[in-house]
């Protein structure tokens, strides 16, 4: 899988409520590098709710690669049954959104 995001795992800091990845093996770097840090919309968003946006968002790859391994697995249970068929559009959905593809 080719990302064009920057490779995880991402963690979050909790004290400032930022995303970090701890290298970046497409360019090389090291040590600690700032992905993302939620705001809080000038108070909209409470204190929960910012870090629930970090931990969302420090997941992301992580929820990407299990959104592919997935794929596979619910594609053949569309081929079976029909049912499910709803949950495998709502996959690719996502990962196209995640992949803007």
């Amino acid at each position: 899988m080719s990302a064009g995001h920057t490779p995880g795992p991402w963690r979050v800091q909790p004290y400032f409520l930022t995303v970090y990845t701890t290298s970046d093996p497409a360019n090389g770097l090291g040590g600690t590098l700032a992905i993302a840090k939620p705001l809080d919309g000038n108070g909209l968003f409470s204190a929960e709710q910012v870090a629930a946006n970090a931990n969302l968002i420090g997941a992301a790859p992580d929820l990407l690669a299990a959104a592919h391994a997935a794929l596979p697995w619910l594609g053949g249970l569309v081929n079976e049954n029909q049912s499910v068929a709803p949950e495998y559009a709502q996959l690719c959905t996502a990962i196209a959104k995640a992949t803007a593809a």
